[in-house]
This record gives structure tokens, sequence and C-alpha cells, in this order.
């Protein structure tokens, strides 16, 4: 009888001792209930410095190392925000205190996630703005455009657009020049064949030279040279060459063949003169403007001596 109290008391005095775990585990949790996070977490390590299998320190620290992330995401990082505190909030194990925080945290999360939401959608029809080419309404929406919420993805897509805009509309700008330019050729043309039905072939052709000559001086204006066209014939050597074969083959046709076959000798001398004298240039476009500039000359020479002979 004695025997079996002795080990009856031996027992209780076992079950009576704690294990250094569970005096770790014991101190972990209470520090955690205080949110004293970073104490409890040293804790909860300490303890499985004891137990490494030790399930609930396990437990502890996995829902400390998911708050302590949960603090430490980028302002912005809405989903991963999200994610996380639901993750959290799934643990039976989390107190009050951080069960109020991260509520609150998610709540705050959900709120700045719609608001994201709302600003890319507004972004979205900007974006369908510059696609229709509204610039002004688009430069004006995103000048004022109110970041409601700290966002890198709201903050970058508002640069991109911005960007977007500035390429669309210089595009855009290209296009209308070219789209004029066209117009303008179109009726310039135009105009040149009304104009030359009831022109003689006098004022045809020499109305044909002045136009060149005008955009030649428009071109010289353009480039700076106020009072010197010629600086720029080198740009119009092919103009004067259409025009000067358009001139001699009217004068094949209508002067006299003992004033034609006197005119093409001289002709012929003039081109000759021209190729060596363009031989002589080592500059490209010095040689250019020597060509156009002579051909202009030759060409309204025979237009103003010898159409309507």
């Amino acid at each position: 009888m004695k025997k079996f109290l002795f080990i009856f008391a031996t027992i209780f005095i076992l079950a009576a001792c704690s294990s250094p775990y569970d005096d770790l585990l014991k101190e972990g949790n209470e520090a955690f209930d205080k949110g004293e996070y970073d104490q409890a977490l040293k804790l909860y390590e300490y303890a499985l410095d004891e137990d490494e299998d030790g399930k609930e320190a396990k437990e502890k620290i996995e829902i400390i190392d998911m708050y302590n992330e949960l603090n430490s995401i980028d302002e912005g990082d809405w989903d991963e925000a999200f994610d996380l505190a639901n993750d959290i909030l799934k643990h039976d194990a989390i107190n009050d205190k951080m069960k109020k925080e991260v509520k609150e945290t998610l709540t705050t999360v959900e709120t700045n996630k719609e608001e994201e939401e709302k600003l890319l959608a507004s972004l979205d029809k900007i974006e369908k703005d510059i696609k229709n080419e509204k610039f002004e309404k688009a430069a004006k929406a995103l000048e004022d455009f109110d970041f409601t919420v700290d966002s890198s993805e709201v903050y970058d897509r508002h640069e991109e657009l911005g960007y977007s805009l500035e390429d669309a509309t210089i595009a855009f700008a290209e296009k209308e020049r070219e789209k004029e330019e066209k117009e303008a050729e179109k009726k310039r043309k135009e105009e040149e064949k009304k104009a030359a039905a009831s022109q003689s072939k006098y004022d045809k052709y020499y109305d044909k030279a002045m136009a060149i000559e005008s955009r030649m001086k428009d071109a010289a204006y353009d480039a700076g040279y106020m009072h010197d066209y010629s600086v720029v014939s080198y740009k119009f050597v092919s103009d004067w060459d259409n025009l000067l074969n358009e001139v001699w083959d009217v004068l094949k046709e209508d002067l006299p063949s003992d004033v034609y076959d006197e005119l093409l000798e001289d002709q012929r001398e003039w081109i000759q003169n021209k190729e060596a004298e363009y031989k002589e240039y080592s500059d490209k476009v010095e040689a250019d403007t020597y060509l156009g500039f002579t051909t202009m000359n030759r060409t309204v020479y025979l237009i103003t001596h010898y159409i309507d002979y």
C-alpha cells in the first residue's frame, strides 16, 4: 500500500511540473495577447528550440509573420493586402486586438480597392477619348485627375496615358498636315488645269514657270534666305527639267523649221556647256544648285522668246 502511494505521488509531482516548452509558450501567449508581437515571436521561437514539433507555437509564429507582412505591404497593393488579411482572419488563434486591427485594415483595403477600380475606369474613358481624337477633352481630364487613393497602378496608368496623348497628338497633326498638303496640291492642279483651258500657250507655260519660282521663294524663305532663292535651286531640278521638256515639245511642233533648226543647235550647245560646268563642282548640293538655276533661266528664256513665236 505504501509503495502504491509513493508511485502515485511521484506521478502527481511529475504531472504538476510543466516543461520548458510549455513555460515559453505561456509567456509567448501572454505577450501575444498584450499585442507585444515582437516579444511573443522571440518566445515562440525559443519554445520551438525546446520542442520543434510545437504546433501552437508554429501557428502563432505564422500568424505574427503574416501580420507583420500585412503591415509592411506597400500602399496601393490592395489585392495582396486583401488576400493576406483574409488569411489572418481564418486563424482561430488570433487575439481580439489583432482581429480588430486586421478587420479595420481589411475595411480600408476594400474601400481603397473599390476607389482604385473607379479611378482605373476613369482612365479607361480618357484612353477612349484619345483613341477617338478628343485630345482637348483627354488633356483636361488628365490635368484635373484627382488621385483619391495612393495606387502605383493608377499613377503608372496616368503617366502612360500622358505619353499616349502626346504621341497621338503629334501623329494627328502630321496626318492633318499631309491631308492639307494633298488637298492643296489637288486644288493647285485643278486650278492649273482650269486656267490652262483659257490661256494662250505663252500664258500657260509662263504661269507654270512662275509657279515653280514661287515655290522656290517659299522654300528659300523657310530655310532662312529672305532675298536669294537660287540657293534652293537644287530642290527643283526635276521641276525645271520637266517644264523644259514640255516647252521644247511645244517649240518642236510650233516653230518654223528654220527657226527650230537654229534653236536646236543653240540648245545642244547650252546642254554641253551645262554638263561641263556641272562637272566642275565637287559638292553635290552646289552642283545641283547650279543645275537647277541654269535650267530655270533656260526654260524662262525659251518661254519668253519662242512660245507663241
